[in-house]
């Protein structure tokens, strides 16, 4: 596989697994029931969202679409944040500590690879920090 073809398919995965993350923090706000930690979750839906769109602007700048696995991850999104959402406050949260710490397993793992261009590099080494917070807020709320 050339180092291109990786970092795209690098590139729509992480588009797919920011689709996810959106959804499964959009559907699971309704179960923060303190104001202070929905806000939270808003902020970090919105974050993820900003991840999303950043994602489809660099496959954008390659030429390439996103795969159209996304509404699958979509829908996988929507499932997790509902089913989560159905035990309450603590089991969103260990969810999400639990997605967040993949997420930064997986972003670390790829900036192994090499393979992007700096701005590229950057937008994922940023968003690799964003993740890490997000699972240590979470980690905060659940005490």
């Amino acid at each position: 596989m050339s180092g291109n073809h990786q970092a795209v398919q690098i590139l729509k995965k992480l588009f797919n697994l920011e689709v996810m993350a959106v959804q499964i923090y959009r559907t699971q706000i309704g179960a923060m029931r303190d104001p202070g930690e929905k806000s939270m979750m808003v902020a970090a839906m919105e974050n993820e969202e900003h991840h999303r769109e950043t994602f489809r602007s660099l496959l954008r700048l390659r030429d390439v679409a996103p795969s159209p696995l996304y509404r699958f991850f979509w829908l996988v999104g929507q499932i997790i944040g509902r089913t989560t959402s159905l035990f309450g406050r603590k089991t969103v949260l260990r969810g999400d500590i639990a997605f967040e710490d993949k997420a930064t397993r997986e972003y670390t793992e790829f900036l192994k690879a090499e393979n992007f261009t700096e701005d590229e590099t950057v937008f994922i080494g940023e968003f690799l920090e964003d993740e890490k917070q997000h699972s240590a807020n979470w980690r905060r709320l659940l005490g």
